[in-house]
């Protein structure tokens, strides 16, 4: 027995852009009209012989002629249960609608080519199979819905349609009768006792031998005869499910909002028609994945991503260049003792190491292996320029029960700014940076890019081993998104659009130690709106149905830190220093708002909203670096740092060059 699975083949087969683009608004359900109600319709007679039973209307037009029924003039004993329509304006308006049918089902792209065929041991799921020619059945052929009793099936003959005695049609799986069809080219003729489900839609004729029963389905005969003998045909009205009946109610809330929004369409609205397909083509399991791609996760990487590249540039402006309140040394001869002096209050030819706040400290002592000692000297140099590189990986893990995906980011960006300070207690500056940014979902759920033009001003004050600094800032963000639909064939839709974001960063700490070793206590509050305005996906292949449409969205972001930096000093030979530094800190992100409500295309009115991974919640925070500051007042440094949260990791690398003048 051969099991051919349409969805799969079709998707093998690429054909779903025809599909869609031709069949159109035909693309699920098969426009009956008042043919619906008919369990046989003719074009020139109908004649029967035997207990015939029909269940459903009879109608023939223009033919007048029917034989063998308890209406007809010889009175048969063929009966029908229901309308009898004989040539009159019912029958011409149901003859119309056949016709409307036939071109429907003829018209429909091939899933499946069954040409040579026979379908007796064939189990089919939905789809459209052809048959250039005739079509046979000698055994069973068994369509399998495979629990989507939306499930279409439809069998495109070229020519006739015979079935071998006793042969059946079988329903399985919440097959519906009146979903199958069987469009056949010139005639059909079903052979003695055979059980068949289903409506034959005959461009010419249609012959039921003695016994051949229609157990649900019908006989439409466009331009021929129907011929009985002894028959039951029964009319078996469709019960469509919903969507949400198909899938069942334990959806991840992603997924269900999409099929809230579909079912709402279903109810009372215009569904997309290659949305209809879905629907009508796919299994359940199938069609569960395919709705979690159409609700557009993509798009809510966006904010997080431009977020976290934002709050790298913030922290390079406040943190990473060497203009930082610090202390000067030099070297003093063996066994001389160095002191330690504000900066501003020295004389001239001296090296700063990079700190985080004035230091008075009483005389140092030095190890061993030091052969000259520190000592404090003055720092005239009110300027300082400096170029930062930096960027990082993320990861967020996703949430099954939401239906988000786990997403991985990363950023690459470079910084120059100026500061100027302003005695010894005050320090502007400015800064501005690129940043290019990349993410992407996991499970093949799309990605993006961006760049980001930033720009900020920094300020810093001192007093005395007490500080506070603030970054301000604003991020133009140029972003272009791209992502899949599979299932019936593939479908690629990208986005781009501007975006923009606006946030600060304020620190305070402490400097607790002296020239050489020192422990900073600090605690940071960062916040930041990232302003996404309303676009719209188009489709570079496939289906444009599939598009979403956003709203425009706010997402605002609150971090906040606390922790502690530490930092060991070396003097060097030539006037220079080395400094080793590193922190560890407890952070808590909040976000609000990475929610983004969309509508397809094709029905702008009925929206829903899809949420993404989030990295919210604590973290713990670990960076070491190391900074060479030289006596031709060049200073370069570098870091590693990494995060470690609540489903998420993240890792980060900078460089920094600066001169004082």
């Amino acid at each position: 027995m051969k099991r051919l699975h349409s969805a799969r083949l079709l998707a093998a087969a690429s054909p779903f852009a025809l599909l869609c683009t031709i069949v159109g608004a035909q693309a699920q359900a098969v426009p009956l009209g008042t043919v619906a109600n008919f369990a046989i319709l003719a074009g020139e007679t109908i004649t029967n012989t035997g207990g015939t039973v029909i269940t459903g209307d009879l109608g023939l037009a223009p033919g007048t002629a029917t034989t063998g029924f308890v209406f007809s003039p010889d009175v048969g004993p063929g009966v029908v249960n229901g309308a009898v329509n004989i040539a009159d304006g019912v029958a011409v308006q149901a003859k119309v609608d056949l016709v409307t049918a036939y071109l429907n089902l003829q018209g429909r792209p091939t899933t499946v080519d069954l040409t040579g065929q026979d379908l007796g041991g064939q189990v089919l799921t939905a789809g459209v199979y052809n048959f250039d020619t005739s079509a046979g059945l000698d055994g069973t052929l068994t369509l399998d819905a495979e629990g989507n009793p939306n499930a279409l099936f439809i069998i495109n003959i070229g020519s006739t349609l015979t079935t071998e005695a006793a042969s059946t049609v079988a329903l399985i799986n919440g097959a519906q009768a009146a979903n199958v069809f069987f469009r056949v080219g010139t005639s059909a003729t079903l052979g003695t006792t055979t059980t068949f489900n289903g409506n034959i839609v005959a461009l010419t004729s249609i012959t039921l031998t003695t016994g051949a029963n229609i157990i649900c389905g019908a006989a439409w005969a466009q331009n021929g005869s129907v011929t009985l003998d002894t028959n039951t045909i029964t009319v078996c009205p469709l019960i469509p499910a919903t969507v949400g009946e198909v899938l069942g109610p334990e959806l991840p809330d992603n997924t269900q909002a999409v099929v809230d929004a579909i079912d709402a369409l279903l109810e009372g609205g215009t569904l997309p028609d290659d949305i209809a397909a879905l629907i009508a083509f796919l299994s359940p399991d199938e069609l569960a994945a395919v709705i979690a791609q159409l609700g557009g996760e993509t798009a809510t990487g966006v904010a997080p991503t431009g977020t976290t590249a934002m709050s790298s540039f913030f922290s390079t402006v406040l943190n990473g260049t060497g203009a930082r309140r610090g202390v000067i040394v030099s070297r003093t001869p063996s066994g001389s003792v160095g002191t330690v002096t504000p900066a501003d209050d020295l004389p001239p030819n001296t090296v700063m190491t990079m700190g985080y706040a004035a230091v008075e400290a009483p005389p140092l002592a030095y190890s061993a292996f030091d052969q000259v000692g520190l000592v404090a000297l003055p720092d005239p140099d009110r300027w300082t320029i400096w170029g930062t590189g930096f960027g990082g990986i993320d990861t967020v893990q996703g949430d099954d029960d939401a239906g988000t995906h786990d997403r991985w980011s990363r950023n690459v960006g470079f910084a120059i700014g100026v500061e100027r300070r302003l005695g010894s207690v005050a320090t502007l500056g400015a800064a501005v940076g690129v940043t290019g940014t990349q993410f992407v979902l996991a499970d093949g759920f799309g990605g993006g890019t961006s760049r980001i033009v930033q720009a900020a001003v920094n300020a810093r004050v001192d007093a005395g081993a007490f500080y506070i600094a603030a970054v301000a800032g604003y991020g133009w963000h140029h972003v272009m998104t791209d992502r899949t639909i599979t299932g019936l064939g593939t479908t690629n839709l990208v986005a781009e659009f501007n975006a923009h974001s606006v946030g600060g960063q304020v620190e305070v700490g402490y400097r607790l130690g002296n020239a050489r070793t020192s422990v900073t206590p600090y605690a940071s509050v960062e916040l930041q709106a990232f302003f996404s305005p309303a676009y719209t996906e188009e489709a570079l292949t496939g289906v444009e149905a599939f598009a979403l449409t956003y709203d425009a969205n706010r997402t605002t972001t609150l971090r906040t830190e606390i922790g502690a930096r530490f930092r060991h000093s070396f003097a060097l030979a030539g006037g220079g220093s080395l400094s080793l530094h590193g922190s560890v800190a407890w952070a808590h992100q909040q976000a609000w708002g990475n929610t983004m409500t969309a509508a397809f295309v094709d029905a702008p009115d009925t929206t829903f909203s899809i949420e993404g991974a989030q990295q919210t919640g604590n973290a713990l925070l670990l960076s070491a670096g190391v900074e060479l500051a030289l006596a031709n007042h060049f200073s370069i440094g570098g870091s590693v740092s990494a995060s470690f949260g609540q489903g998420s990791r993240s890792y980060g690398v900078s460089a920094t060059i600066s001169y004082r003048f």
